[in-house]
């Protein structure tokens, strides 16, 4: 008897133990925070580029089809951008120091296609550039792009005027980029999506020195430009370090 009385006593502590100790890991459960998932590499690497569609969203003033203006840096506006295109040539130049945007109509009177013809690009794209921008206007070391839907873009006659009249604002031929799109119809076919919009979009440190980055029809950058804080392109520093020699091979 007394054997049975001692084997329920402990039997007892046992299941108060048992008891004790869950209540003690289930309130610890309850305060501990909830650990967040780790991200992917791939969602880290989405964040760093905004969505092109949210930041064309909210840019005011995008310069209209048939114009184009220059935009001088300042603190109050940091991003550039014009309507959404769907056949039309838009004109992109870059420097540390300004943008210039620029929205040419695709046609113009019974000419289907402004670069097709000289004589239509200079009158409908050129001229309107030079009412815009003076001569010095640009660095030697701005870039540029044009964006058209001309098939065969870089062999049309208007296409190399244009090139070569861009080199009266320094824009070098060798920083002019070519990026050609299918031509669509009318307006509303893009919504919340990149394609028919372009951004340039500049940030500015507390040292001067800024970045700028070109967004075409892509939520990551077309090209990513470094300036100092007189407007200048930063260099990349060499690697002073010593290179390893390969071992030879007898």
């Amino acid at each position: 008897m007394l054997h049975s009385a001692n084997s329920r006593v402990w039997f007892s502590l046992i299941i108060a133990l048992i008891t004790f100790v869950s209540h003690i890991s289930a309130a610890q459960l309850l305060r501990a925070p909830l650990e967040e998932p780790t991200s992917t590499r791939n969602e880290i690497s989405k964040r760093d580029d905004d969505s092109l569609a949210a930041m064309w969203t909210a840019i005011p003033n995008k310069v209209p089809v048939g114009g184009g203006k220059l935009f001088k840096y300042t603190d109050k506006q940091q991003s550039y951008s014009t309507v959404e295109f769907y056949g039309c040539t838009v004109v992109i130049v870059v420097d540390g120091k300004q943008t210039y945007i620029g929205h040419f109509n695709q046609q113009s009177g019974d000419c289907a296609d402004v670069l097709t013809k000289s004589a239509v690009t200079k009158s409908s794209i050129l001229n309107k550039i030079d009412n815009v921008m003076d001569t010095d206007e640009f660095q030697n070391t701005a870039k540029a792009w044009i964006i058209a839907s001309t098939p065969n873009a870089k062999n049309a006659p208007g296409y190399k005027d244009l090139v070569q009249h861009l080199g009266t604002y320094e824009v070098k031929e060798s920083n002019v980029h070519l990026v050609q799109y299918p031509a669509s119809s009318g307006i509303g076919e893009h919504p919340g999506i990149a394609k028919g919009k372009a951004v340039v979009a500049r940030t500015k440190k507390s040292d001067g020195k800024s970045t700028v980055k070109v967004y075409i029809e892509h939520d990551h950058p077309t090209r990513t430009l470094n300036y100092n804080a007189k407007g200048n392109p930063t260099k990349k520093k060499r690697d002073s370090r010593p290179r390893a020699v390969a071992p030879s091979i007898s």
